[in-house]
């Protein structure tokens, strides 16, 4: 499987581990105790920078898409 598929599949896993957290982490500051709260903002946490890494990733292959295509461009004159 090709690299960029790899990491569009994980962005698309992560982005519904954070959703999920965060409604999670959002009712459990309704009611829970402050340990039921720490335990979902610690894992809400994890799992976004786990996505701003997957969205760096992600960015970086469409920069190297985009110089290969100028470089052709650039080679075809």
């Amino acid at each position: 499987m090709k690299r960029i598929f790899v990491i569009d599949w994980i962005l698309i896993v992560v982005f519904i581990m954070s959703a999920i957290s965060g409604f999670g982490l959002h009712v459990a500051g309704h009611g829970g105790t402050h340990e039921v709260w720490h335990n979902w903002a610690v894992f809400h946490v994890f799992v976004s920078m786990l996505f701003l890494i997957a969205v760096i990733f992600h960015v970086a292959m469409h920069l190297e898409w985009a110089e290969f295509k100028l470089q052709m461009q650039r080679n075809s004159y």
